[in-house]
C-alpha cells in the first residue's frame, strides 16, 4: 500500500505540479516518463511508417481503403444508426488489419526464402485467405447493415 501511495505522489509530482520536484528519485520519475513517452512516439512514427509503405507498395490495400471511403461516405449520407457505424467501422477496419498481416507473412516469407517452396507457398495462400474469408464475411455484413437503407432509398420497400 506504500508504495502505491508513492507511486501517487510520484505522478503527481511529475505530471501536475513540476515545481514540487526536488530529489533525484523525483528528477528519475520525470526522466523515466520522458522516455516512455519518447518510446510511445516511436511506436506510432514506425506504425504510419508501415502503413504508408504498405499502400505504397500493396494494390490490394489501396482496394480495401477505396471501398472504406465508400461505405463511410455511404453511412454519412444515408444516416446510418451509431451502433451500425460502429460495426461497420470495425469491420472495415477488421479487413484493413488482415491485409496488413497478410503483406506482413508474405513479406517475411519472402525474406526467408526467394524459392518457391511448398511450406512458403502453403503458408502465402493461408494468410491469403485469410484475408479474403474476412473480405467475404465484412461485404456480407455491410449488405446487411446497407441494404435496407438502399431499398428505402430507391422506393423498393
Amino acid at each position: 500500500m506504500a508504495s502505491q501511495e508513492k507511486r501517487n505522489s510520484d505522478l503527481e509530482k511529475t505530471f501536475f505540479n513540476i515545481r514540487a520536484i526536488n530529489t533525484k528519485n523525483d528528477i528519475n520519475v520525470l526522466e523515466n516518463t520522458k522516455k516512455e513517452f519518447r518510446r510511445f512516439r516511436n511506436s506510432v512514427k514506425y506504425s504510419l511508417e508501415g502503413l504508408a509503405n504498405a499502400y505504397k507498395s500493396e494494390r490490394s490495400l489501396i482496394v480495401h481503403l477505396v471501398w472504406s471511403i465508400i461505405v463511410f461516405t455511404c453511412a454519412f449520407l444515408f444516416r446510418i444508426s451509431s451502433n451500425k457505424l460502429v460495426l461497420s467501422i470495425c469491420l472495415m477496419g477488421g479487413v484493413l488489419a488482415i491485409e496488413l498481416i497478410n503483406t506482413a507473412i508474405e513479406s517475411v516469407v519472402d525474406l526467408v526464402t526467394l524459392d518457391v517452396h511448398p511450406l512458403a507457398k502453403r503458408a502465402k495462400d493461408i494468410a491469403s485467405a485469410a484475408s479474403f474469408m474476412f473480405s467475404i464475411c465484412t461485404i456480407i455484413g455491410e449488405c446487411i447493415i446497407f441494404f435496407p437503407y438502399i431499398f428505402k432509398f430507391f422506393g423498393w420497400i
